[in-house]
């Protein structure tokens, strides 16, 4: 159902515009406009700047959704006036345009762009120019008039309402890749299912002799009622449910499913350590308190960058050799930050040692230089983790390469969990021994090779020497009883952090070469 934000932000949406419409048409029926494009410029620009720093909010909350809706109010205070409908000809054009840029917007936007930010004013000025120059007698208007086009406009809410469930079930039966027929099935049932509601449905509930207004109100109340049951109830289940497809059998012994839930709880640790219960990648409020023991002898190690730092810092407190020689703290930012945030705060300024572990972005990499003379200059001793590599994700990016392995392992009906887990650490090696970093990966590792050839006291370690053994061919990432070490393509798990803390106290990775300087 996670599809119904949208119907929830045009709800807050025609709560707040009556009232602001009513006061701009009692006090000066001239200023809506300008209201509607102050509100759509200023929506617009704040979407841009907190979509490059919380891409969640800005794709699901109102104030950063706003601008669409008023772009569309605006056109129809623009109707209503009956201004700038222009020529034929300019009709012809504009209407054509807005169908070329909407037609752009479904081939050219990737899952990767920036969305809702400038990009989206493709989609949503095309849709503008269609609905406001597609006048009788354009391409535009005779394409959407046809009869399928207009059969599918009618029943296109009730189609939206139901294609994301059908959708997400079939999904759901199929942990791997949904077959093209279950899908197809899944197309044609929402287009059944769409006239079903729209014919006995919607067309019902608009007509006033049919059903009356108190009715549709006891209706609403029993169906949110019933909603927020199944609701509640289906949160407590939710464990029961990972995925049909994989009901608990021997083989699968450990293994869990739901990566997002693994994510969720990598960051645990930090939770707890930290007291802070929303605790995550940048922005906590505990970062600027010290978390260091004054009278503890042991000395300070600072883990700073994003995600990652919260990896390293994971596995750093997973090992016995660390905790027992260090204490540990953690500061959230992006490195390209760093200068500005971490540096300033007193755990940094108490730390003897700090960590920078990140997945670098090319200004990370662009910073890193002046961050690490800075560090230095403040006589701290400074380790420069490199970037890990980037494993295989599939099914849009929601299941790793041990996930894939695990489970066709368990359709063969495979039950030991030991040789599945060595095909899974195998298939992974594989992976990083054929393939390439990332080009920001390159660029960051070429930098820190620069600061580490310049100052020779800079420690640079590699997270690929401690996640995999070439020697033996493995990049470990399950346990014998199918405890998945990762959740996406490089962030452990709690699991991978317990593991990776042992093997760093084996291998002496990073403690080592700090052993020789302390």
């Amino acid at each position: 159902m996670l599809h119904t934000w949208s119907l929830a932000v045009e709800e807050q949406y025609y709560i707040l515009f009556p009232p602001l419409l009513a006061l701009a048409w009692r006090w000066r029926r001239q200023t809506l406009l300008p209201l509607l494009a102050f509100a759509f410029v200023a929506s617009l620009a704040v979407t841009e700047f907190v979509i490059g720093v919380e891409p969640s909010l800005a794709f699901y909350m109102l104030p950063f959704r706003a601008w669409e809706l008023a772009l569309g109010g605006m056109l129809a205070v623009i109707a209503l006036e009956q201004r700038w409908f222009g020529s034929y000809r300019m009709a012809q054009v504009g209407s054509a345009a807005g169908m070329a840029m909407i037609a752009i917007a479904i081939l050219a936007i990737e899952e990767s762009d920036p969305f809702p930010g400038l990009i989206a004013l493709v989609p949503t000025v095309g849709t503008a120019l269609v609905i406001h120059f597609a006048r009788p007698g354009t391409l535009a208007c005779r394409l959407l008039s046809l009869k399928p086009m207009v059969t599918i406009g009618l029943i296109s809410y009730s189609a939206y309402l139901w294609h994301q469930p059908l959708l997400s079930f079939t999904r759901h039966f199929h942990p791997l890749e949904a077959p093209v027929p279950a899908l197809a099935a899944a197309v044609l049932a929402t287009f059944v299912l769409a006239w079903l509601s729209w014919r006995f449905v919607e067309q019902p509930f608009r007509d006033r002799q049919r059903i009356a207004s108190k009715a549709i109100f006891v209706l609403s109340l029993a169906g949110l009622a019933s909603l927020a049951i199944a609701g509640f109830g289906g949160a407590k289940l939710a464990p029961l449910f990972d995925s049909p497809a994989l009901a608990r059998s021997p083989q699968l012994l450990a293994y869990r499913y739901d990566n997002r839930a693994l994510q969720s709880e990598s960051w645990q640790v930090l939770s707890k350590f930290s007291g802070s219960r929303a605790y995550g990648v940048t922005d906590n409020w505990v970062d600027n308190s010290l978390w260091f023991d004054p009278a503890d002898s042991r000395p300070g190690l600072l883990v700073i960058g994003n995600s990652h730092a919260k990896d390293v810092f994971n596995t750093l407190f997973n090992s016995d050799t660390v905790r027992s020689r260090y204490q540990l703290a953690r500061y959230g930012t992006q490195i390209v930050d760093a200068e500005r945030t971490a540096l300033n705060s007193p755990n940094c300024r108490a730390a003897r040692i700090i960590v920078i572990a990140s997945r670098y972005s090319m200004q990370d990499a662009a910073a890193l230089e002046a961050l690490s003379a800075r560090i230095l200059g403040d006589g701290k001793q400074l380790v420069l983790v490199r970037e890990i590599f980037g494993f295989p994700q599939f099914r849009d990016k929601t299941l790793t390469l041990a996930d894939k392995i695990i489970i066709e392992a368990s359709q063969r009906g495979e039950d030991d969990g030991n040789g599945i887990a060595r095909k899974v650490d195998r298939a992974m090696f594989r992976s990083y021994r054929d393939g390439r970093q990332i080009a920001t990966a390159q660029v960051s590792s070429a930098t820190i090779d620069r600061i580490v050839a310049r100052h020779r006291d800079v420690i640079a370690v590699d997270r690929m020497d401690l996640v995999c053994d070439a020697g033996r061919q493995l990049c470990f990432a399950a346990s014998d009883r199918l405890e998945k070490y990762y959740y996406d393509y490089g962030h452990h798990t709690l699991e991978g952090a317990e593991f990776f803390g042992g093997r760093l106290d084996e291998t002496g990775w990073l403690i080592s070469r700090l052993g020789s300087r302390r």
